[in-house]
């Protein structure tokens, strides 16, 4: 039953691009936050069974290994950071799509769409 009085609740991962130019960065994700609470939502810090939505951001691209006995200590912390950032978008898409919690997930465009950021 649809409750007027109910607050939904957002989990939110990535970078975002509201601003429309061309950079997804992670100032974005201020940006979706705050219409998130501007829309009288609440911003969860985990993706657990009473979410509502989870928002992702760009996805991740997968980072190219360095070459083997690559020994430049910043290449590796750069490629060891992707690599968990992108298996970290992978996993939650995973999670939410699971039967425990199936929660609908949008992208940028979906959840802009949804508080009314586009006009009409």
């Amino acid at each position: 039953a649809y409750d007027p009085e109910a607050i939904q609740k957002f989990y939110v991962y990535g970078d975002f691009d509201p601003d429309g130019d061309g950079v997804a960065d992670a100032d974005g994700r201020d940006q979706i936050v705050s219409k998130i609470r501007q829309w009288g939502g609440k911003v969860t810090d985990a993706l657990t069974y009473d979410v509502d939505f989870l928002v992702l951001g760009a996805e991740p691209p997968l980072p190219t290994p360095p070459p083997d006995g690559e020994v430049d200590p910043v290449k590796i912390a750069k490629y060891v950071a992707e690599q968990r950032e992108f298996e970290t978008y992978q996993q939650l898409i995973g999670e939410a799509r699971s039967a425990s919690l199936n929660i609908p997930i949008l992208n940028q465009n979906q959840f802009l769409a949804l508080v009314g950021h586009y006009d009409r």
